[in-house]
């Protein structure tokens, strides 16, 4: 399940990515990233389905959610397709100290649900 929200500058958060190869999509077809970012609207609180490719992948610090759990291994990326770009989420795990490498390396290509 992905989660789209818009921020201040007009691109999206997306959260909660599955690769290709995960378990199959709940979504309909992939929606382009710049139907996406033309009209956001008819998308929102929609579960949708984006293909790309991914860019600059960028690793976060350990954070702390509001419940004082501290949660690791959380990383960005941006995803890239024919039409547009957005920036990936992507929050690790929380509760459990761990030290694995992002899932996703420049130049795959993933479907994000």
């Amino acid at each position: 399940m992905v989660c789209l929200t818009m921020s201040a500058r007009g691109t999206f958060l997306a959260i909660l990515f599955a690769l290709t190869s995960s378990a199959a999509v709940l979504a309909d077809e992939p929606v382009t990233i710049g139907a996406i970012v033309a009209d956001p609207e008819p998308h929102h609180m929609h579960m949708v389905a984006l293909q790309g490719t991914v860019q600059q992948v960028r690793l976060l610090d350990p954070y702390r959610q509001p419940s004082g759990t501290v949660c690791y291994g959380a990383y960005l990326f941006t995803l890239q397709d024919d039409t547009g770009s957005l920036d990936v989420a992507v929050l690790g795990v929380c509760g459990l100290a761990v030290d694995s490498p992002p899932e996703v390396s420049d130049g795959d290509k993933v479907l994000v649900t």
